[in-house]
């Protein structure tokens, strides 16, 4: 990963305390000016800057801490003990009067909300599927009942008129009468056959015609909520954005 060339602090971070105390510190000082010539190993910074070996290791550990100086190669003693080599980060200290936050952060803190939203969307699923689907599903049911009776009905009627028509023109008045009232009752006596027929056929009908009927996704309520929800938020982080650069 790429080092940054800058820091960037707020007066609220408390790292800019750790490097306030460095910069007024007499020693770091003498460190960072000699570590601007040429990099140095903390050995030599002892050596060169006259300083007790103690206090050069306190001052590096404390400059490492602020991210002023760093370590990029390093060496073995003849004792086999790894000897770093110190220089300066290079990088120019910002200091803002407040936390800047990305929109990494912005995003995290409504991260929270997508979690209620979702579940919201998944109960208004569930609602619609359970009292509007199987709601449309008995009435389709009924009236596909009551269409194949009539249509049952009327077939056992149209076959049987040839007959009476047939007996009439025989003259045989007793026999029409009889035909009559027998296809006047015909209708009831069908009825309960049809009603026995269409339970072992309706069936297989009414489950063919749910399967094989398109459902298109802009009529799911759920979904809509969903997508409403999403736009709020991100009319909200937008407006919210644009104002905090106009003021």
């Amino acid at each position: 990963m790429a080092n940054k060339n800058f820091l960037l602090l707020s007066l609220e971070d408390a790292k800019i305390k750790k490097i306030s105390n460095v910069i007024s510190n007499e020693s770091c000082r003498k460190i960072l000016e000699y570590l601007s010539t040429k990099d140095a190993t903390e050995s030599e910074l002892a050596e060169k800057l006259g300083l007790p070996i103690s206090t050069v290791h306190y001052n590096l550990q404390q400059l490492m801490e602020t991210g002023l100086i760093q370590v990029k190669e390093f060496h073995y003693s003849e004792k086999g003990k790894e000897v770093n080599h110190y220089r300066l980060a290079n990088k120019y200290i910002i200091i803002a009067p407040k936390k800047t936050f990305g929109i990494k952060e912005k995003l995290k803190s409504i991260l929270p909300i997508v979690p209620i939203v979702g579940a919201a969307a998944l109960v208004i699923q569930y609602f619609k599927k359970f009292f509007v689907y199987e709601g449309a599903t008995k009435m389709f049911t009924e009236t596909k009942q009551t269409l194949v009776r009539e249509t049952l009905i009327t077939q056992k009627v149209a076959e049987s008129a040839p007959l009476i028509k047939e007996a009439a023109s025989a003259a045989q008045v007793a026999a029409v009468q009889k035909a009559q009232e027998e296809a006047i009752k015909a209708p009831l006596v069908l009825q309960n056959v049809t009603n026995k027929t269409t339970e072992y056929l309706l069936p297989q009908e009414v489950t063919t015609q749910t399967l094989t009927t398109p459902t298109s996704i802009w009529s799911n309520i759920a979904l809509w909520f969903l997508i409403g929800a999403i736009f709020a938020l991100v009319v909200y982080f937008v407006m919210r954005s644009y104002r905090k650069n106009f003021d």
